[in-house]
């Protein structure tokens, strides 16, 4: 028994120098990080999930660049890619579980969003988090009911509305590099079903039968043009509410991100309003304090200049 407990202590450690040897590896270019993760989940039916990766990426060099590579675990069974902002096809490519991204980014805040499709064969799935950047924050956007996520160390916050949605949103802070986080989605599927309790052959009656070659298209399959009548209209509609739909998604996605980037405002906000009670009741020292309210202050700052530059 003592063996096994000595040899456990030696893996644990061995473990420990391993992770601390590669956050040291993989956190060498101190000039990108991530402010922000937003990952929205959406079930879209009973067999499929839309995930959308949105990274807020701050940049600190002086001049813009191509050669930064963000590498993010992605789940099983994904298709269906759309680059919807700050990066095109040419410039992701996918090994494994893995979406390797090469970022053109320029001095101060990028932001690339990424929507994909994962087929689901059962009502729960594991959702994977690895990040070879350091991420500040990660957000996790749901329906109001229907899904439920669980993680350690994962906070469940309240819903929020935006444009009119209710959503319900999951905070996770701090993502070191190359630090796995796995996520538990249950979704609550309720689906109907049709039961035909008998199938008719004889469809078409002789009046039917009769119009149909007494018309000037009695040349044509009965079949196939009334398929196609009932094709074209579907087709339109599709086509003019995809065109109307698209028309709006880069003024619904703006403010979007103005509403949860104002939600981060507040969650600084009263960091630093707890931050003054402390330093008020002793509980932190003046050095601490300084340090601790003045990095806040300069998030609170970016963020500000992020909500302008969105405005404007």
């Amino acid at each position: 028994m003592k063996l096994i407990k000595g040899l456990v202590v030696v893996l644990f450690v061995i473990f420990t120098m391993i992770n601390g040897y590669t956050y040291k590896i993989a956190d060498v270019d101190k000039t990108v990080k991530i402010s922000a993760l937003h990952l929205y989940i959406n079930p879209i039916s009973a067999n499929s999930v839309s995930l959308t990766y949105s990274l807020f990426i701050n940049y600190q060099g002086k001049e813009k660049t191509n050669s930064n590579v963000i590498e993010i675990s992605i789940p099983k069974n994904v298709s269906n890619f759309e680059f919807l902002a700050g990066v095109n096809k040419q410039n992701v490519n996918f090994n494994q579980n893995k979406m390797i991204i090469k970022a053109n980014l320029k001095p101060g805040e990028n932001n690339i969003v990424i929507r994909m499709l994962k087929q689901i064969n059962l009502p729960h799935f594991i959702l994977p988090l690895k990040i070879n950047k350091f991420t500040e924050n990660i957000y996790i956007l749901t329906p109001p009911s229907g899904i439920k996520i669980k993680g350690e160390d994962l906070y469940e916050g309240k819903e929020v509305e935006i444009q009119n949605n209710k959503l319900k949103y999951y905070f996770y802070p701090k993502l070191f590099p190359n630090m796995e986080l796995s996520l538990f989605v249950n979704i609550k599927s309720e689906t109907t079903s049709q039961i035909i309790d008998s199938y008719q052959p004889k469809f078409h009656s002789a009046a039917h039968v009769r119009f149909w070659r007494q018309s000037p298209f009695r040349g044509i399959n009965p079949h196939i043009f009334l398929a196609i009548l009932t094709i074209l209209p579907i087709s339109l509609f599709i086509y003019l509410k995809y065109k109307k739909r698209k028309k709006a998604s880069n003024v619904e996605d703006i403010n979007e991100q103005l509403k949860l980037l104002n939600l981060r405002k507040e969650s600084l906000l009263e960091e630093i309003v707890n931050l003054d009670e402390k330093f008020a009741n002793n509980k932190i020292d003046e050095k601490t304090y300084k340090e601790m309210r003045s990095k806040a202050k300069e998030r609170l700052s970016k963020i500000q200049m992020n909500i302008e530059r969105l405005k404007n």
